[in-house]
């Protein structure tokens, strides 16, 4: 049988039923003959649509879904739309944390140390961080506790079975650690915590940088004479500027991790540069901490020193 004429027959015939007085089509019962013929021609595709929608709807009856249906069907698409999000947050905070890797990685070939999970910051104590300790590690103490990877908030000053312990680099009672501020970085917007490279250039300063007491660093620029004896190629340090630890007195690994970002710079009466740099991340605010180390943590008393 050819349905493509059966249907194209059906369609003209409806046509000119449709067409006719009423009192002809009732007295010979065209109507009623042309409804059952159609429905017939109609089966075939008509009945595997009708339970898709069926299917779909969850119900074995034609009425669709009552009210009860309709808003659990609500609250499905919205967790799932909150999932869909999500997911693409996830993704993108992994494409910042590769990206931040590499930019370290390429200012310090020995950047890559071994390191813990996101661990829960559990809370606060005298101004030292409370982080769940990792299964079966025992964190040493001086590892260095980072945020999204590669921005340094702290370091363990003690460790258990049920908790780590970490002192902010901006607690007032943190020692003064040592920086450098690339030409070469800043970071993407006043809010991001982001870097970007704007220029070739391998110009830096040296900042020595100590606590303020209202979560931020201070200290003063100074130039490498080693690498620019002149200091003809001084960088002229501004707000957005990223300041990376170079440290001696911390491990060779934990080197250009990110200490923060300068808030403001302003010239001292003996022409000094004086900054101002804010953790990019607040380590108060933190909801999970890496815990970079040394050697192996496996084994040993918790809290032995590196």
């Amino acid at each position: 049988m050819n349905w493509n004429r059966v249907l194209l027959v059906s369609a003209l015939a409806a046509g000119v039923v449709s067409v006719l007085p009423s009192r002809f089509t009732a007295a010979f019962g065209l109507r009623e003959g042309l409804r059952a013929g159609m429905e017939i021609v109609a089966l075939p595709v008509q009945a595997p649509i009708t339970w898709l929608i069926r299917s779909a709807r969850g119900t074995s009856g034609g009425s669709g879904l009552d009210a009860s249906g309709m808003a659990q069907a609500q609250l499905e698409v919205q967790e799932w739309k909150k999932n869909y999000l999500a997911a693409l947050q996830e993704n993108q905070s992994l494409r910042e944390q590769i990206n931040a890797l590499t930019l370290a990685r390429q200012l310090n070939v020995s950047f890559i140390a071994k390191e813990t999970s996101p661990l829960p910051v559990l809370g606060l104590s005298d101004q030292l961080l409370l982080v769940r300790a990792a299964p079966s590690l025992n964190i040493p103490t001086n590892a260095v506790a980072v945020a999204d990877r590669v921005h340094l908030v702290g370091r363990v000053t003690s460790s258990d079975a049920r908790v780590t312990r970490v002192q902010p680099i901006s607690d007032r009672g943190a020692p003064e650690i040592k920086g450098a501020i690339l030409d070469s970085e800043r970071f993407e917007s006043p809010e991001s915590t982001s870097v970007v490279s704007t220029t070739l250039t391998n110009a830096r300063v040296r900042v020595s940088l100590k606590p303020t007491g209202r979560g931020t660093l201070s200290g003063l620029v100074f130039i490498e004479r080693s690498s620019d004896p002149s200091g003809a190629g001084a960088v002229r340090v501004q707000p957005g500027m990223v300041v990376r630890l170079l440290d001696e007195s911390w491990a060779p690994q934990d080197q250009m991790l990110i200490l923060g970002r300068v808030i403001r710079a302003e010239e001292a009466p003996n022409g000094r540069t004086v900054v101002e740099v804010q953790p990019a991340i607040d380590p108060f605010r933190v909801s999970s901490l890496t815990i970079r180390f040394s050697g192996d943590a496996t084994g040993g008393p918790a809290g032995a020193e590196r």
